[in-house]
């Protein structure tokens, strides 16, 4: 229901303007209900203004009808919980990304995706718990607004699960530090991408030109036999990875491609049992492929994630 709120609080207003709906539509309303309110009856309209339709929509019969089929209490009780249990876990979560050195250049490159959907989860959180401590029925509010016997720095995740302002809070600063330091890292990384790129492009053409001299045998501590295939194809490895050109914006697509195409044949030539049995080349194939991806995850970073 996050991903249609905006749509949801222009529904409600529309709805004003044909009561008759609200009044006597009782399938239509269910069907509204069932997409748009399943999982929250407390709206943000407008520039801080919110509705709780448990008491806007109590005039109108077909409205109130298919209300009272998801505002049981124990759906009530369910709803509150569930987002309980979300704010414990996203204040786990945020505690550990905010932990002294761990979001660091390559992490963040790495985990980039996860850090977003932290960031996400705990919007939705605070979203649901700020709107739903507005409710003005008194049954929903004592189950929302469950009070603890003891203050406690994290939610209560058991028996009635109490959330109350200070976790509400603390969620919120901790979720805007992770987001504000996650903007400066993505800043920096927009402004060191085109270095980044070159820089792994080189390690990984430098190793995939070691390993084509490895197997010419002609090393002191190499002990493998010359193999003309593997040097040949290592050779041209390299150069397909020298050849990797930076794009950004659209023209990315066509490179990304390309990489995942080099880490898909450094994974296939695993497969060659010379290569297989050899630590020290699996070892270098494994790296090699780690700079191309942090190659394509730097370079597929761009302005609009710092303004989302």
């Amino acid at each position: 229901s996050i991903r249609l709120s905006r749509q949801a609080s222009m529904l409600y207003v529309i709805l004003f303007f044909d009561p008759i709906v609200l009044r006597e539509e009782s399938a239509k309303l269910r069907e509204i209900v069932d997409k748009y309110f399943h999982d929250n009856w407390v709206i943000h309209i407008y520039a801080g203004m919110t509705a709780d339709l448990s008491l806007e929509w109590n005039r109108f019969p077909a409205a109130r009808s298919a209300l009272n089929n998801v505002l049981q209490v124990d759906n009530v009780k369910k709803m509150h919980i569930n987002n309980a249990k979300l704010i414990g876990q996203c204040m786990a979560e945020l505690r550990a990304y905010l932990t002294m050195g761990i979001l660091t250049d390559s992490f963040v490159l790495d985990n980039r995706h996860d850090l977003l959907n932290t960031l996400r989860r705990c919007n939705i959180a605070v979203r649901w718990r700020v709107l739903h401590r507005r409710t003005t029925n008194a049954k929903y509010y004592s189950i929302v607004c469950a009070t603890m016997e003891k203050v406690s720095t994290d939610p209560k995740l058991e028996g009635d699960f109490a959330v109350n302002d200070t976790h509400v809070v603390s969620l919120i600063l901790l979720t805007s530090q992770l987001e504000m330091q996650l903007k400066d890292s993505f800043r920096d990384l927009i402004q060191k991408k085109e270095s980044i790129w070159i820089s792994c492009r080189t390690q990984a053409c430098d190793m995939m030109t070691d390993l084509a001299e490895y197997f010419k045998g002609d090393q002191t501590l190499a002990r493998v036999s010359r193999h003309d295939g593997l040097i040949q194809w290592f050779g041209s490895m390299a150069g397909e990875i020298r050849d990797l050109a930076y794009e950004s914006g659209d023209h990315f697509t066509v490179t990304g491609r390309k990489i995942q195409l080099c880490v898909q044949a450094l994974e296939e030539v695993e497969q060659y049992d010379l290569v297989d049995r050899d630590v020290q080349v699996k070892a270098f194939l494994q790296d090699a492929r780690g700079m191309l991806l942090h190659m394509a995850r730097a370079v597929g970073i761009n302005e609009d994630i710092c303004d989302d």
